[in-house]
């Protein structure tokens, strides 16, 4: 979906000459209904998502291995792992109800 705007320099400046137009293109590349834009948002969250917290389970693990018996440091190793396994959670759970709204939407 592409936006052309039009200026008229008469209104505008007062000549009576016209400005040329300009196109906007869709940032999104996606159509112009709420389905495709909620599913666009919804998988690019998870195409960063998952991967960080791929990344954050390795350091969750890091920390279980350097603890070195320490309390508070396994603490801190558990609750990376439990934050990492919550933000897991709430990503599949909106892409998940966006696809169970398409279902009630799309006839």
């Amino acid at each position: 979906m592409n936006f052309v705007f039009r200026v008229d320099s008469a209104s505008a400046q007062g000549t009576g000459g016209s400005l040329p137009t300009f196109t906007i293109k869709n940032p999104l590349s996606v159509g112009g209904n709420i389905e495709d834009i909620l599913d666009a948002v919804t998988n690019l969250l998870l195409t960063i998502g998952l991967p960080l917290a791929g990344l954050m389970y390795l350091w969750a693990g890091f920390q279980f291995l350097t603890a070195g018996g320490q309390d508070k440091k396994i603490t801190s190793a558990k609750q990376t792992l439990l934050w990492t396994t919550i933000g897991v959670v709430v990503l599949l759970a909106a892409k998940g109800i966006v696809i169970a709204v398409q279902g009630l939407i799309t006839p």
